[in-house]
């Protein structure tokens, strides 16, 4: 054989062992239980899980409030997930099998036009001026 046809080999047989690797690697999926309310919560929320090493995709619910992550579990874990949603300003848990399936459907979903979650003050989910916050309900029409 001549170097050409074992570097052509060698090739083939690197190239085949990577995409069987990579074809191995599964994916999980946790759910965590949010506080956002809006749109914009979404969007927060959402563009700081997908920071994270190994997130391949993310989805908030807002009627329920939980976010769906799948993940890389030798990326990252749902411990660090949670972490990178409670250091943007939002609470976040692992969310039940119940919590999952019987999310509420009667809430008005927000957008940062109605006066939510439009930047400010430091409070949680950095509602606007005007607009007290608390740990439950960031869009709260309680005045100061």
């Amino acid at each position: 054989m001549t170097r050409k046809n074992l570097l052509a080999i060698f090739l083939m047989a690197f190239f085949l062992f990577s995409l069987n690797s990579f074809a191995e690697t599964k994916l999980e999926e946790c759910n965590i239980k949010t506080n956002a309310h809006c749109n914009d919560c979404k969007t927060k929320i959402e563009k700081a899980l997908k920071k994270q090493s190994g997130v391949m995709s993310t989805n908030l619910n807002l009627d329920n409030k939980i976010v769906s992550v799948k993940y890389d579990p030798n990326k990252t874990n749902s411990d660090k997930l949670i972490s990178a949603i409670t250091n943007v300003g939002y609470t976040a848990e692992l969310a039940t099998n119940n919590d999952v399936k019987t999310g509420s459907n009667t809430s008005k979903t927000k957008s940062a036009k109605d006066g939510c979650c439009t930047g400010g003050e430091k409070s949680v989910g950095n509602c606007k001026s005007g607009v007290k916050a608390s740990a439950d309900d960031c869009c709260s029409t309680k005045k100061k």
